[in-house]
């Protein structure tokens, strides 16, 4: 199987939990605060460049001129990296949905309410009226188109940067 798909699988209530987080992180997004960033310049090393403590007027009056544009930057970056991570969570989520509804029924059923749903293997037996055995063929065979989906995207992925890179 995929080891990818194995990570994704064994990480999606995370995957989903943390998505939701940064959903409500960039929608309530106020950045860094004056103080935290003045504590930050304030510190003995400003952008690799060691300042003398006995100089301390001249690090009080750079904090001064310059804090309101480093808290703008520091806050524009810190939401890219937020936004940059909930795409790439997102991707996630969203291929192996879709990899899920690429199965045929019943194994797309299934699948969703065991892999998206959480739902225990005794709550498909009664829903679907199947034995276990059979949930386990079902499960091991949408397992198996799955993870022949994911190796598409690898191989598609290889292809590409094998052509970018000339």
């Amino acid at each position: 199987m995929n080891k990818h798909l194995v990570r994704v699988l064994d990480n999606y209530p995370r995957l989903v939990i943390e998505r939701n987080s940064l959903v409500q992180q960039l929608t309530h997004f106020k950045g860094v605060s004056v103080e935290d960033v003045i504590d930050t310049m304030y510190s003995t090393k400003l952008d690799g460049e060691y300042m003398r403590a006995t100089r301390l007027p001249d690090k009080t009056g750079f904090i001064a001129v310059n804090y309101e544009e480093r808290r703008e930057q520091i806050n524009h970056d810190w939401r890219e990296y937020l936004e940059k991570k909930l795409a790439r969570m997102n991707e996630e989520i969203n291929f192996l949905e879709v990899s899920i509804d690429a199965l045929y029924e019943p194994l797309r059923s299934v699948m969703k309410d065991m892999l998206l749903n959480g739902h225990t293997w005794d709550y498909l037996e009664e829903a679907y009226h199947v034995s276990r055995t059979t949930i386990s063929r079902y499960r091991k065979k949408a397992l198996a188109e799955m993870s022949a989906f994911y190796d598409l995207r690898e191989t598609m992925l290889t292809e590409f940067l094998s052509t970018s890179v000339r």
